[in-house]
């Protein structure tokens, strides 16, 4: 045995050891490298909490769904950004108006049914359906379910499918005031709202760009550099901690969907 092949045995052993601990990129999304998506529709959000509402809230109900409709839209707009990072395109105002003209697709429609009129006549390679499922409140640690399904329209094989629960940590004073960091201040600013609905517009602004972040690259972007790296879990749990870190923890199936509907 020569001496380049001693040297190669210890690599080849790490990368198996590697497989074996988490799939790789190349494992999880072989249906990205093989079909290779551009142009990515991202379908209108799904949002089920609104069906937990009560049709005659008090204020500080009013107030929570409020935070929550604006948590919601921030989600939505934080979408193209997390693509268009990785190399995608994600369809303009004028191409979703042109998709939605006939009607606003069904959300059964767009993860079971045939898509491929989506490629046909508006050239678009895959379809995001983001779907709120839950919202469970606390004024310390609000928390979201939330799942993303990104859905070739050739193949209509799933590219990436994840579900999430996104949590926000705050701390309180000794006069259990909330304590938000400085980002949450700024984000406020910014959108012109409350500490409190800030709290939970930048725990999904931030959960979105973690989760688009696990995609790979697109083609013509440093394509194929991320093959060997570890994807995230189809389940798991983010957490924004009170300083503003992310803390991510594997979860599964079963969880996800105890924690959501029971």
């Amino acid at each position: 045995m020569t001496k380049r092949s001693f040297l190669l045995l210890p690599i080849a052993a790490l990368l198996l050891l590697n497989g074996c601990k988490s799939e790789q990129k190349y494992v999880r999304y072989a249906t990205v490298y093989d079909e290779h998506p551009l142009v990515i529709y991202t379908a209108p959000l799904y949002d089920l909490t609104v069906d937990e509402r009560n049709d005659n809230p008090d204020s500080a109900s009013a107030v929570m769904y409020q935070y929550q409709d604006s948590a919601a839209k921030v989600l939505f707009q934080s979408l193209p950004l997390g693509l268009t990072d990785k190399g995608y395109e994600v369809v303009g105002q004028q191409g979703r108006l042109a998709i939605d003209l006939h009607r606003l697709p069904l959300r059964r429609d767009l993860l079971k049914s045939d898509i491929s009129r989506y490629k046909s006549q508006h050239n678009v390679d895959a379809v995001l359906v983001s779907t709120l499922l839950r919202w469970k409140e606390s004024r310390t640690s609000p928390s979201l379910y939330v799942e993303f399904t990104l859905r070739s329209t050739l193949s209509g094989k799933n590219l990436l499918h994840a579900g999430v629960c996104i949590s926000r940590t705050v701390d309180t004073n000794w006069q259990r005031q909330l304590m938000p960091t400085q980002a949450d201040y700024d984000l406020a600013q910014t959108m012109g709202t409350s500490v409190e609905c800030a709290l939970r517009c930048y725990a999904v602004q931030q959960a979105v760009h973690y989760i688009l972040r696990d995609l790979p690259y697109c083609k013509g972007y440093p394509y194929q550099r991320d093959l060997y790296l570890k994807a995230s879990e189809e389940y798991y749990n983010i957490n924004i901690t009170s300083d503003g870190a992310l803390e991510v923890k594997k979860s599964s199936m079963e969880e996800f969907e105890n924690g959501c509907f029971l």
